[in-house]
């Protein structure tokens, strides 16, 4: 569907989408610092906000005006969006999503977070089947590569438990080794997740890439929120991005559903860069 736009963004310039094991904006040397996503004009909010409504709706070219635009507004925040924009695209037409565990050559497998997502408990607090797949997944890729941390995400609580420490409990009681798994219990939505999982990895942890473990429908909306909030989070704080690796991610079938909308998808885009949606 949307193939033509990394044709035509990569025209312009080199992205990441022609290797997408990499970030663009991996480099050596990073010279921006403490500069936070709230913090950007108005004028630069609405520019973005309007980007990602453009590639929702499939309009190519008016992409181009737009980033454009945020490049006479900051050339590097250009370039993070243009790379988002691409991997984007890459991840929605070429991504395999991998079921069951995850595929083989994850480099440097003790510098690799898995991250698992959470699902709704039950009402009692207990898990429900869907978030028990996804932790069977987990497993599995945690088993394949036994040096990787595992980092479980969710925080909406019920009867007294979140989903971060139900996964925590149910990992360490089907043998994985309780100092490889990160909770995170804060998050009540995906964007969330992200949002928090990279703030835990920046400051906390040495760890240079992650994958996602979630449902197989899920895997397209989460892969473009971590990727963008990686980016984000480095653009902030003046450090080298965590590579996220869409190739090592690992899904559950769930049977009766396998895709999400394109709607959703953007809306919590938006939630991560903390701009309101742009009519277009």
């Amino acid at each position: 569907m949307k193939r033509r736009i990394a044709l035509f963004l990569g025209l312009v310039l080199l992205v990441s989408i022609v290797h997408p094991f990499a970030n663009a904006l991996a480099k050596e040397n990073v010279t921006k610092s403490e500069i936070s996503r709230d913090d950007l004009s108005d004028e630069a909010k609405l520019e973005i906000s309007k980007l990602i409504s453009l590639f929702e709706s499939d309009y190519t070219i008016d992409l181009m005006y737009s980033l454009e635009n945020i490049k006479h507004l900051d050339e590097e925040l250009e370039e993070i969006w243009r790379d988002i924009i691409s991997y984007w695209d890459w991840i929605e037409n070429e991504m395999i999503e991998n079921i069951g565990v995850a595929p083989d050559n994850i480099k440097n497998p003790e510098k690799h977070a898995f991250i698992v997502l959470g699902y709704a408990l039950a009402e009692d607090g207990t898990m429900q089947d869907e978030l028990i797949g996804r932790l069977e997944v987990a497993k599995a890729s945690a088993i394949k590569y036994p040096e990787s941390y595992v980092l479980v995400t969710g925080g909406v609580e019920k009867n007294g438990w979140t989903e971060g420490r139900r996964m925590r409990d149910w990992l360490i009681d089907n043998g994985i080794a309780e100092e490889r798994i990160i909770v995170e219990e804060e998050a009540r939505n995906t964007a969330g997740n992200a949002e928090n999982s990279f703030e835990m990895l920046y400051k906390e942890y040495d760890v240079e890439t992650v994958s996602l473990i979630t449902s197989q429908y899920h895997l397209k909306r989460g892969s473009i929120f971590y990727y963008t909030e990686s980016l984000l989070k480095a653009y902030e704080l003046g450090v080298k991005p965590i590579t996220f690796i869409g190739e090592a991610n690992a899904g559950w079938l769930r049977a009766d559903k396998t895709t999400e909308s394109m709607s959703l998808k953007a809306r919590g885009l938006r939630q991560i860069a903390r701009v309101q949606n742009s009519k277009i």
